[in-house]
């Protein structure tokens, strides 16, 4: 079983690209490692953006892909005037 599911996403605390992260961290580019997946829903959240929807998929090893869905129809009431 993989560390990391489609199911267990938010509650999992392993990065799934450990080497990328690390150097996110030493760079500065995050505010505190392991929250990305869960200030991506919130973000999206208040946005008014469906959740992200996560997939599992099993060839050769375990990845979970997601999919994020934009608001076409509205999204210029988003954006900054």
């Amino acid at each position: 079983m993989p560390p990391t599911t489609a199911l267990t996403v938010y509650d999992a605390h392993n990065p799934r690209n450990p080497y990328l992260m690390e150097a996110m961290m030493h760079l500065e580019l995050t505010f505190c490692g392991y929250e990305g997946t869960r200030r991506m829903r919130s973000a999206m959240q208040k946005a008014r953006l469906p959740e992200p929807h996560f997939k599992q998929i099993e060839a050769h090893s375990y990845h979970v892909h997601v999919t994020l869905e934009n608001d076409v129809k509205n999204r210029k009431s988003f954006l900054p005037k």
